[in-house]
């Protein structure tokens, strides 16, 4: 079922979107309209959608809603979007659109919920103030927050998001952070579950959370000053899980050497390919490892 967003014309002339590049100009108007959007102004969406619709990759996705997010006009956490001040912008007068907006605010999460209602600088003027307002009335699904049919393309990468959702590996990577790094931080934490899940949501997948762990690991671990920040809360925080994530593959290829097991590079691999520390026991020349 389609729902409708009206977007006044004088969204081209309103300052901050002037000062917009034309990607940012794109992004915003695509938060404002895209077809997960909820008359309460939050509503549920992952980098990965956002890319897969608009065309970005989604390090620049996450660079843009950065901006917006210094700039005071929308949040993303932990796979919500809340846009500031869009209540503000809706129909008033209309029960059925005062009905859907607390039907929907109180499946939210209560600090986007408090963020929308916090009225502050006005970053939805270029929005008819009609916006949200339901011109057929038999669209009671619309303001009751139910989400209209894809096409069948995007509801195939749906599907497919939600079953690799299924099948977060978080026991094996807090085990393996604790193997690594010596600690016994507990599988059932509720914030590291969420830190988990939401980098995976976000694309990374279990070897990009060895690679940081590993290379956080050797840096830190022998460190009196730094071995306090060897956690999950420090790692796997959005802040920081790209750059260190970056930071282990520049490393991975400034070590670059040759396996003579598979043929493959990388000293991550090298660390625990069983048939280098066969050959290193039994004396292999330097020469034939290389080959």
């Amino acid at each position: 079922m389609s729902k409708q967003r009206l977007v006044d014309t004088c969204f081209w002339d309103d300052a901050y979107i002037m000062r917009l590049d034309p990607s940012e100009k794109l992004l915003f108007l695509y938060l404002l309209t895209n077809p997960l959007t909820a008359i309460c102004g939050v509503y549920q969406i992952e980098m990965r959608r956002v890319a897969f619709d608009t065309g970005f990759e989604i390090d620049t996705v996450k660079r843009m809603l950065e901006r917006f997010e210094r700039d005071d006009r929308c949040v993303h956490r932990d796979g919500w979007m809340a846009m500031k001040n869009w209540l503000k912008h809706q129909n008033p007068g209309s029960p059925k659109v005062q009905r859907g907006i607390e039907i929907q605010l109180r499946k939210v999460p209560s600090e986007l919920s408090n963020y929308v209602k916090g009225y502050g600088i006005d970053t939805l003027s270029h929005l008819n103030p009609n916006l949200n307002s339901n011109p057929n009335p038999n669209l009671e699904d619309t303001l009751s927050g139910d989400q209209e049919s894809p096409d069948p393309k995007v509801a195939a990468f749906l599907q497919k998001q939600k079953q690799e959702e299924k099948r977060v590996p978080v026991k094996e990577i807090i085990d393996y952070f604790n193997t690594r790094c010596k600690t016994n931080f507990n599988l059932k934490s509720d914030y590291i579950l969420r830190l988990i899940k939401a980098r995976w949501n976000e694309g990374y997948r279990l070897e990009d959370f060895k690679a940081v762990i590993n290379v956080k690991a050797r840096q830190w671990i022998s460190d009196p000053k730094m071995i306090r920040y060897l956690r999950p809360i420090t790692l796997f925080a959005p802040s920081k899980f790209d750059s260190y994530l970056n930071e282990s593959r520049q490393k991975t290829i400034g070590e670059r050497k040759i396996c003579p097991k598979c043929g493959t590079g990388g000293g991550l691999h090298l660390e625990s390919c069983e048939e280098v520390k066969k050959r290193s026991a039994v004396g292999v020349p330097e020469g034939e490892r290389a080959r």
